[in-house]
């Protein structure tokens, strides 16, 4: 796997893990990156569409289903609450980024009152 790759996982398991988004500041925790390398790395998967950046050009506002930033779309799962980008297909893909990940897949909609 190659750096941005790396770094693509670290923001979906960061989001998965926490909730939240992650900061170059916090992905650079890991061996062999800094936060220079990592906002570098968002620049170019802001290009390639894998993420939307904010107005600063260094916040994640979006990393596809993960939502940086407050939505009416929750889910949650293993007792994480996470804000997506839309409702239904958005299981499905979440589902998938979690399973990747080695993660529960078991997602909790509080919308319809069911597991997803």
């Amino acid at each position: 796997m190659d750096f941005d790759q790396d770094v693509k996982q670290a923001i979906y398991r960061h989001f998965a893990e926490s909730g939240i988004r992650p900061s170059a500041d916090t992905l650079a925790r890991a061996p062999g990156a800094s936060a220079d390398s990592v906002r570098e790395s968002f620049t170019r998967l802001r290009a390639q569409r894998v993420l939307l950046l904010d107005t600063d050009g260094v916040s994640i506002r979006m990393a596809p289903s993960f939502s940086g930033v407050p939505t009416q779309h929750v889910v949650t799962s293993s007792g994480v609450t996470c804000f997506a980008n839309g409702a239904r297909p958005l299981s499905d893909e979440m589902r998938r980024i979690f399973a990747g990940l080695g993660l529960s897949d078991d997602f909790w909609d509080p919308q319809s009152d069911s597991f997803g």
